[in-house]
This record gives structure tokens, sequence and C-alpha cells, in this order.
């Protein structure tokens, strides 16, 4: 019998080793497909841009046989992109998991990314590089396990495809695309990433098939931080029918 795929698309400057407790989670029941996006990890020899992402899940979703059932799962950048991807892929995507993305990042939400983004890289350049880089590890250690974290570090990470994927989210219209998918979405924030959980019932009343879940005292990242709570999560997209 063929497994369900999930394909899961990670965050920005991180790359797929931050899936490896998701994958752990779930187990053998699925297939799993982690890629690194452009910009990122093994790829980040290239710029990101949202295209070059759709390219690369798109060649996933062609050679996937039309009755097998495709969950996609995304955190931050990786979840804009599952609900961007997945409504121009309706009929292929059975449901779509994503973290951190009820947040428009046009007009105001994204001058506020921007100038958050200017700060951090004004705060890079007085500390430098190598102090920078530092500090994210630390953090990544403090939301992860020590495998988990290392793992991250070991494949590379690249902080100016944060400035990359803020540009380019800002082009785009995220509630549009909720509205459009029709299969079954799952938006899932910590309870403590404000100001994006305040909007996440708003935007699960927007999608067709929407489900909000909020996990209780988690950050940005939840898939990272909280991969037992996000892979039940996950599952129950599975089995929905």
């Amino acid at each position: 019998m063929l497994r369900p795929l999930v394909i899961a698309l990670h965050g920005a400057v991180v790359n797929a080793a931050s899936w490896i407790p998701v994958e752990q989670a779930l187990g053998d029941s699925v297939e799993f497909i982690a890629p690194d996006l452009p910009g990122h990890g093994t790829q980040r020899d290239r710029p990101f841009t949202i295209d070059a992402a759709r390219t690369l899940v798109d060649d996933i979703l062609t050679n996937q046989p039309t009755h097998r059932r495709i969950v996609m799962i995304g955190d931050s950048l990786g979840g804009y992109l599952a609900v961007l991807i997945a409504a121009q892929a309706s009929t292929r995507v059975h449901a779509v998991v994503a973290g951190g993305t009820t947040f428009d990042v046009r007009g105001f939400g994204g001058v506020l990314l921007t100038c958050t983004d200017l700060l951090s890289r004004g705060l890079e350049r007085c500390i430098g590089p190598e102090a920078s880089a530092a500090a994210f590890e630390r953090m990544l250690h403090y939301m992860t396990d020590t495998v988990t974290a290392e793992a991250i570090q070991a494949c590379g990470l690249r902080f100016a495809a944060r400035t990359e994927s803020i540009a380019e989210l800002r082009q785009v219209d995220i509630q549009r695309a909720v509205r459009a998918y029709t299969g079954y979405l799952y938006l899932v924030n910590g309870s403590l990433d404000i100001p994006i959980v305040w909007h996440t019932k708003t935007f699960a009343r927007m999608a067709p098939r929407g489900s909000a879940f909020i996990i209780p005292g988690a950050w940005h990242g939840c898939a990272v931080s909280r991969p037992r709570e996000f892979a039940d999560i996950v599952r129950t997209a599975i089995a929905t029918t």
C-alpha cells in the first residue's frame, strides 16, 4: 500500500535539517521529503525566490501518482510557501499544515518585518558576522535538541535569505491564497508568537476548510520547538476525509 507523502518546507535562514524531529515523530507511516529551499542549506549559493521554490515543489508533485495522498507542511517561510503552492495545486494536495503563517506581509506587516530585518542586519554589522552566527546558533540550541541544532548548523545557515524572503513575500497576497485553497488547511501558531497568533482564527475562517491550532507556550518556529505537537496535527491532516 502506498504511504501518504509529506512534503516539508523549512523556514528562512535554516534548512531541511530543521524537520528531523517531526520526521522522527511521524515514523514510517509516511514518506517524508524535506528539500533545502533555494537560497538555503545545500542550495545557499543561489538567491531565494518564490518562483524557484515553486518549481522545486512542482517537480516533486509531478513525480507522484495521481491517487497518492499528499500533505504539505511548512513553518514560517515554509508555511507561506505551502499555502501559496497548494492554492495552485489544490487537486494534488490533500491538506496543508502551516505554522507561523497568519500574518499578511503586505502593507504595515511588511513594513514591520522589513524594519525588524534592518535592525537585525545593523546588529550583525555592529557585532560582526561570527558573533551574530553564534547568537543564532545559541538560539537554535535553546529551541530544539542538540542533535537537530547541530544538524541545522552543519547544513549551513544563510542570513541573507531572511531579507530575500521578506522582499518576496511582500509581493504576494497570502489571504487570497488561503481563500483559494480548497483542501484542508491547518493553521498552527505558538501562543507567544505575537502578533502572528492574533490572526490564527481569522485566517482559518477565510479558508474553505480551515482549522486553527494554538500551541500553548510556544514561540515562532513551533515545528522546531514543539515537533511532537506539530506532528500530531500532521497526523490529523493525513487522516482527515
